[in-house]
């Protein structure tokens, strides 16, 4: 398992110089491509395929519309690298920024610089102090599955680990807080271990998962929050031998989860289609730009764009609809 984990982090790392800085959209015959839309995007976590499939989406959607997109990307959550991505994406001058921070507190003083120059900014989270355009997310609100998620994971005895990402992260708080308060009405009896994070990172996570193994010998589930901590938490689970005794709730249909899920170590995933939701963000940006040539200051617009989520199940796997939420691990496939 751990061989694999490597294997898929390194065939990751090559889609990731690919993806970085790689311009997409190419002008229809005739047309002027100094007048097409300049769009820069700035992603982090390109180890991880769903963030591979959002920008993949986000490439094409801007080939379909004849649009200029700039990726500009870091293969982890790093702050620092992130900051220099996006300086390096605000001095090519763009008509309009995506960006998908991991530190929501990160940016907002500078994205309020660009919206008051007229350049629409696009978040997949709220910024705080929140000073972006528009949000685009998935619904990931826990309160939508709690009857899937009990189903999946009963209701008997024991400690309900959780292994999120980053603490502070609002998105991820909505999926796994609804569920496991929950689980502990269902059954009072149900323990709730410290949450504890990994920053996305595999490896981290799969030291983090072990030692909640270890620590909690009526350990009976893990709820990881996202694609990184799935594959974390199943590679510790099935290296102690504990597949069908600590059950795995885990998120994001990559490769490697949807072969965990088969196994049966993950007994569902609640699913985001991540590049409907790059194309999304290009397509929402594209047409504000259309409406709006004058340059003027940006106004908020509250509403958030939701996408829906899916869980996916051994018995729902192969359903035409799920297809979509399925990750892959390139643009290419």
């Amino acid at each position: 398992m751990r061989s694999k984990t490597i294997a898929t982090l390194a065939a990751t790392a090559a889609t990731l110089l690919a993806l970085s800085g790689c311009a997409a959209g190419t002008a229809p015959s005739g047309t002027d491509s100094a007048a097409k839309p300049k769009l820069a995007l700035v992603h982090g976590n390109l180890s991880d395929p769903f963030q591979i499939n959002w920008v993949c989406g986000a490439k094409a959607e801007a080939k379909k519309l004849g649009v200029e997109l700039q990726a500009y990307t870091t293969p982890t959550t790093d702050n620092q690298a992130q900051l220099q991505a996006m300086s390096t994406a605000v001095l090519q001058k763009p008509d309009g920024l995506i960006l998908d921070p991991f530190n929501v507190a990160q940016f907002a003083t500078q994205v309020k610089g660009l919206m008051q120059q007229g350049i629409p900014v696009i978040s997949w989270n709220t910024l705080q102090p929140s000073t972006q355009w528009k949000v685009v997310q998935s619904n990931t609100d826990g309160d939508l599955f709690t009857k899937q998620f009990i189903d999946a994971v009963g209701t008997e005895p024991g400690t309900v680990a959780v292994l999120a990402n980053t603490a502070g992260n609002p998105a991820e708080d909505k999926r796994w807080k609804p569920l496991v308060a929950a689980l502990t009405k269902a059954n009072p009896d149900i323990k709730v271990a410290p949450v504890q994070y990994d920053n996305s990172n595999v490896s981290q996570g799969t030291s983090i998962a072990a030692g909640m193994i270890s620590a909690y010998p009526d350990l009976r589930l893990i709820v990881a929050v996202s694609g990184p901590e799935t594959t974390a938490a199943t590679a510790a689970v099935e290296a102690a031998k504990k597949t069908g005794t600590v059950k795995v709730w885990g998120y994001n249909a990559t490769p490697a989860n949807i072969e965990a899920l088969q196994r049966g170590t993950v007994v569902a995933l609640g699913a985001e289609p991540s590049a409907t939701w790059g194309a999304k963000e290009v397509q929402l940006i594209t047409e504000y730009l259309a409406s709006h040539t004058d340059k003027k200051p940006v106004e908020q617009d509250p509403n958030i764009e939701l996408l829906p989520m899916k869980i996916v199940t051994k018995a729902n796997l192969h359903d035409a609809a799920t297809e979509p939420y399925v990750l892959k691990s390139s643009c290419s496939e």
